[in-house]
C-alpha cells in the first residue's frame, strides 16, 4: 500500500526497530523532496544522516547509507575522495547488510584503473613524430607505451576493437618495438584522477 508513515508508527510502537528504520527510509524516498544537486547543503542528505545516526546500531542502516551514497554520487559537489571515504565508512559500519555490495561495486567503479591519452592523429608515417599526451590517470602505478611498426599501407582499413581485425593487425606487426616508454607513478591515492 506504500503507506510508510503508518508502517513506521506501527513498527516503532511494537519495538521492531529494523522494520521502522526501513519504513522511515522508504517514507523519505517516497516524499521525493531531494532538492538540488549539492550534497553539502542538501536537506535530504541531512535527513538521511539523522536517520542513519538514529539507527546506526542496526544493519538496516546500511540501506540508508546506500541511499546517501547514491545521492552523493550524482551530486555536483562530492569529490571522488569524499565518495570513497563515505563508502569505506559504510562498509566498516554495516558489513553484514545484504545489499552493501552496492557500495563495494561503487568503490570498484570509482577506483577502476584507467587512463586517457590524446593522440592528434591515429596514423603516423616514419618521418613524422606525434606527441602522446596522457590526459588523466586513475589508480595506476605504472604505464608503459610501446610503439611497433606495422607492415600496412594507408589504404588498409582495420578496426582494432574488432577481434578478427585485431588479429590481422597483430600479424602485421614487426617483431621488435621501435620505441618504448615507461612511466612510474608513486604515492597516488587509488581514487584520485591525475
Amino acid at each position: 500500500a506504500k503507506d510508510y508513515e503508518t508502517a513506521r508508527l506501527y513498527y516503532e510502537k511494537k519495538g521492531n526497530r529494523p522494520a521502522a528504520c526501513l519504513a522511515s527510509l522508504f517514507q523519505l524516498q517516497q516524499a521525493g523532496e531531494v532538492g538540488g544537486r549539492l550534497s553539502k547543503k542538501s536537506k535530504y542528505v541531512a535527513t538521511l544522516d539523522s536517520l542513519i545516526y538514529y539507527y546506526r546500531d542496526l544493519p538496516e542502516a546500511g540501506e540508508a547509507a546506500i541511499e546517501r551514497f547514491n545521492f552523493m554520487d550524482g551530486a555536483l559537489d562530492a569529490s571522488a575522495q569524499e565518495k570513497v571515504e563515505y563508502i569505506d565508512y559504510a562498509l566498516r559500519m554495516w558489513p553484514t547488510w545484504p545489499r552493501i555490495a552496492v557500495l563495494r561495486n561503487a568503490r570498484d567503479r570509482i577506483t577502476l584503473p584507467s587512463f586517457h591519452a590524446y593522440l592528434p592523429q591515429t596514423m603516423v608515417t616514419p618521418e613524422n613524430e606525434i606527441p602522446v599526451r596522457i590526459t588523466s590517470l586513475i589508480n595506476l602505478s605504472e604505464l608503459r607505451m610501446t610503439v611497433t611498426k606495422l607492415r600496412m599501407t594507408g589504404a588498409d582499413e582495420f578496426d582494432p576493437t574488432n577481434k578478427k581485425d585485431l588479429q590481422m593487425i597483430r600479424s602485421l606487426m614487426e617483431p621488435k618495438p621501435i620505441a618504448e616508454e615507461n612511466r612510474v607513478y608513486y604515492g597516488l591515492p587509488d581514487y584520485k584522477m591525475h
